[in-house]
């Protein structure tokens, strides 16, 4: 009777039958590969019902977080308009290092901006738009106004300060820098169009 419980006890510690862990992990890896082309994953090979360890995988390329986000900066500033009250605005940072635009708006009367940016070059922009509080429609600037962060605005808004070439304004990594675009006085002209959604 001993000989038989040991042989029955020997029997009960064998693995039991699983999925196939080689098709499960090669499909696993597969997809991840798919899923981040820049990453070259190594094919273990397993044997069915085997104790081995799959090795550890070691991407070749280094992935961060950096390669999803961009490094950021903040432009903040006050807001005027040449009236009574400040229309809704929307500010527009056009980048000198990549071409691209960006805009945030703001609401009736509001008196500042805040604005995340990667690091780079700009040109800031004011445009007011008749939206009023909400968010501007495409199309709706008002015509031929624009408020730029210009030498104007530096040499005090005096009539006696004629230049009105925007400053390119450098975006750092985790600074926050103040811009103010109040240069209302340009020629028509002087500035690009309002960036629009369309």
């Amino acid at each position: 009777m001993l000989p038989l419980l040991m042989i029955m006890f020997a029997c009960s510690l064998q693995p039991s039958p699983t999925q196939d862990v080689s098709s499960i992990v090669n499909a696993t890896l597969t997809a991840v590969a798919q899923n981040n082309p820049q990453v070259v994953v190594p094919q273990p090979t397993f044997t069915p019902g085997s104790a081995q360890v799959a090795p550890p995988i070691q991407p070749t390329a280094s992935l961060s977080a950096r390669d999803f986000i961009p490094p950021m900066g903040t432009v903040t500033g006050n807001l005027s308009f040449p009236s009574s009250f400040i229309p809704a605005i929307r500010i527009a940072f056009f980048s000198l290092t990549d071409g691209s635009v960006s805009y945030t708006d703001t609401g009736m009367n509001q008196g500042t901006y805040s604005m995340d940016l990667p690091a780079g070059s700009y040109h800031v922009i004011a445009y007011p738009y008749t939206a009023g509080m909400g968010t501007p429609p495409a199309g709706s600037p008002i015509a031929g106004t624009a408020g730029g962060y210009t030498q104007f605005v530096l040499c005090g808004l005096t009539a006696a300060c004629t230049d009105h070439s925007l400053i390119p304004v450098v975006v750092t990594v985790g600074q926050t820098i103040m811009v103010n675009p109040g240069d209302w006085y340009a020629p028509e002209g002087t500035f690009p169009p309002m960036p629009t959604d369309q």
